[in-house]
């Protein structure tokens, strides 16, 4: 990619964001897609699919946007962040099916950090799967005592089981 392409697919980026914050998501989208056309690394493409996929969710397009989601998540397969991220976007938008896809493949992609073991767990327990998130939430804290998050989780879900 020239420098001319990689600056313009900045400034398209931010002028994507720039639209999304004031929620002309139909204006994000045309940038996302404008700056897709001069995207040829895989990281990049990657995270302006990411940027597409989080203004559709938030227009109420949730199909759409779990479809773009997965187009980047293809490129990622063995980026369990970038992969939990999509998870979280979409379980944000009460897409929790689709969430749980994309945590799975998280959950392959290496070895799971405390941020998607919490996510799993938060999953779980809306879910009514409260077994599960008990096991996701101490799997949070075994791999980190400090997550605070994890830690409040396993309270609250403890309380539903009756285990306090």
């Amino acid at each position: 990619m020239s420098d001319s392409d990689f600056s313009e697919v900045v400034r398209l980026n931010n002028l994507g964001y720039d639209h999304f914050l004031k929620k002309e998501f139909d204006e994000a989208i045309k940038c996302y897609d404008q700056a897709l056309a001069l995207c040829h690394e895989k990281e990049q493409k990657a995270g302006m699919l990411y940027n597409k996929g989080m203004s559709l969710m938030e227009s109420g397009k949730h199909d759409e946007g779990a479809e773009v989601l997965n187009q980047a998540a293809s490129m990622m397969r063995d980026n369990g962040e970038f992969l939990n991220e999509c998870g979280l976007l979409c379980f944000n938008n009460k897409c929790n099916c689709e969430a749980g896809y994309f945590y799975g493949l998280a959950e392959k992609a290496g070895t799971p950090g405390t941020s998607l073991l919490n996510n799993i767990g938060v999953l779980n327990f809306v879910q009514g799967n409260y077994k599960k998130a008990a096991d996701y939430f101490q799997a949070a804290l075994e791999a980190d005592r400090n997550n605070s998050d994890a830690r409040l989780n396993l309270e609250d879900t403890r309380e539903v089981l009756g285990d306090c």
